[in-house]
């Protein structure tokens, strides 16, 4: 039951016909489970049509040329479904080609958001060889900063 599983999950994984064809001819000559699942040779040829019993090919044919036309429907409905994966992979290519070289071309930023120039950063203040503590100040609507340092005490 596990192997019936497996041969038909490989067989729908890979669309080849040669590779179906394989799969199918070597499961169904050694599995006894599917063996008994198939049709035997008399009905599988109850199914088909002897010449004598086809009287009239003329109402035959109309049948034909319905299934022929569902045919080709289904095919360009297969093309249509191709075309439509094929255009939604390239506009997500697009999409991150454009995400790339959008980040590419920005000018860098920090974290913050502010370009390098306009960032102030103090690393350490020392006064007289000791650490002092910082202070920072910027007046509502001014771009000037005031830093202010005293002594640790």
């Amino acid at each position: 039951m596990f192997k019936c599983k497996t041969i038909d999950f490989l067989f729908s994984l890979i669309p080849l016909k040669s590779w179906q064809d394989f799969l199918f001819r070597r499961h169904i000559q050694r599995c006894p489970l599917c063996q008994k699942k198939m049709a035997s040779a008399e009905q599988a040829r109850s199914l088909f049509i002897q010449e004598v019993e086809a009287k009239s090919l003329a109402s035959l044919w109309p049948a034909v040329e319905q299934k022929l036309s569902e045919e080709g429907r289904k095919k360009k409905r297969f093309l249509w479904s191709r075309l439509a994966w094929i255009a939604g992979a390239a506009c997500l290519c697009a999409v991150v080609a454009a995400s790339v070289w959008l980040y590419i071309i920005s000018p860098e930023r920090s974290p913050s958001g502010e370009k390098p120039a306009e960032r102030f950063q103090i690393n350490y203040i020392r006064i007289g060889n000791e650490p002092a503590r910082a202070y920072f100040f910027k007046p509502y609507g001014s771009k000037v900063i005031i830093v202010w340092a005293e002594k640790g005490i």
